[in-house]
């Protein structure tokens, strides 16, 4: 390319890049001849490929930069193209860019409460299986009788399915319904 009308010497592409058409006027016009892939991020200066450092991801072909990890996520190695939700059930993290499982801002939940993996607020935190509970608490176990299998909020348990059926509290699966035996006591 030239950026100067009349010369007679052109301007080189970076090394791997070339321009698509001849009478190219300035380095706009030179396009890469190899992708860099996701996980990697293209200097402006040279046109190389760098790695993404962990803690960030590029996701598309010849990203121009990398991106942090969101809240609630993390990439341990160099390169990555995603991020990985960092905490488990019943925790949840507030921190962005995080670079390793190991870090300790995983947040537990208030006893009697869950949260999905990669949770990123307490708000995520519901009322756990076998308990109830509007929004924010406070959670219940559920009465003997009834039992709830899923986290989240409800106004109440499910009822055992059976008339006679028994279930201790905080039950989880119908399961847990049994029919209580009489005994049949004579004389």
């Amino acid at each position: 390319y030239s950026n100067t009308t009349g010369a007679a010497n052109c301007t080189s592409c970076f090394d791997g890049w070339t321009t698509l058409v001849p009478g190219s006027t300035g380095s706009t016009f030179c396009f890469p001849m190899k992708d860099c892939l996701p996980g990697t991020w293209r200097t402006t200066d040279d046109g190389s490929c760098i790695p993404c450092e962990p803690g960030t991801f590029s996701a598309v072909n010849n990203s121009a930069s990398c991106t942090s990890c969101a809240v609630g996520k993390y990439s341990h190695v160099k390169g990555s193209s995603s991020c990985t939700p960092r905490c488990g059930p019943g925790f949840y993290s507030t921190t962005t860019g995080e670079s390793t499982v190991f870090s300790g801002t995983c947040i537990s939940c208030p006893r009697n409460f869950d949260a999905p993996d990669g949770s990123i607020s307490l708000d995520n935190c519901t009322c756990a299986a076998g308990f109830f509970g509007p929004p924010g608490g406070p959670c219940s176990p559920c009465p003997t009788g009834s039992f709830k299998s899923w986290a989240g909020t409800a106004s109440g348990c499910t009822k055992c399915p059976n008339a006679g059926q028994w279930s201790p509290t905080q039950s989880v699966s119908p399961d847990d319904c049994i029919v209580i035996p009489t005994i049949n006591r004579t004389g």
